[in-house]
């Protein structure tokens, strides 16, 4: 893990000049605090696919979206979500997909809730600052294998877990980004599963609440 750090190190030295601004302020952490994010991360063998080089590879990076979206916007992140990861309906290995959980504390209101109201809830409140802190990795989105992002929302109703994960194409970031799509566009042209790993569609009327990088 030193030698993949220091290997990471001197791979944003020498690149920092092609950088983002938003992707300076992602990596600009003290290098203490790698050890306290580090559970956030996907356990390298976990990976099944080039998901573990691009996680040696871009492991500040991931140090960086665990740090931000903890310190800065005081999210739950699931333990070991935050890495790499394939679609497994369509069981294509060579696309890969920047991801990460969030676990959203348990509210006794959600018991009265449908799921789809939750889940529309969670999406609204939190999926702008997801795509906006995880985009902000350019370096890594350079990559041909990396063709998007995945986020997960995780809850608890009525004593079950319950959660809704968004396959998100690069595609189609980068408009919302150039303000050529909603947030509620990306959602609609976009895969949506719930629980059982089922297809579902969500209509949302959504608006910007970001602050995030």
């Amino acid at each position: 893990m030193f030698k993949a750090i220091i290997i990471s190190t001197i791979f944003m030295l020498t690149s920092c000049e092609s950088m983002s601004q938003r992707e300076r302020i992602l990596l600009n952490y003290n290098s203490e605090k790698v050890k306290t994010y580090e559970s956030n991360l996907v356990q390298e063998d976990q990976y099944t696919t080039n998901g573990k080089y691009y996680h040696h590879k871009y492991y500040k990076h991931l140090i960086g979206i665990a740090r931000y979206l903890i310190e800065e916007k005081q999210f739950a992140i699931v333990k070991h979500s935050i890495g790499f990861y394939y679609d497994k309906r369509e069981n294509t290995k060579s696309k890969l997909y920047l991801g990460i959980d969030i676990k959203i504390e348990a509210q006794p209101e959600l018991s009265r809730s449908t799921y789809h109201s939750v889940a529309g809830a969670f999406i609204r409140h939190y999926l702008t600052d997801i795509l906006q802190v995880l985009f902000s990795c350019k370096s890594v989105f350079r990559e041909k294998e990396i063709v998007g992002i995945v986020a997960g929302f995780q809850w608890e109703r009525n004593g079950k877990r319950e959660l809704v994960t968004l396959w998100i194409a690069e595609d189609d970031i980068l408009k919302y980004e150039n303000n050529m799509l909603t947030l509620e566009e990306v959602i609609e042209r976009n895969v949506i599963t719930d629980t059982r790993g089922k297809i579902i569609r969500l209509k949302l009327e959504l608006s910007s609440h970001s602050t995030a990088i």
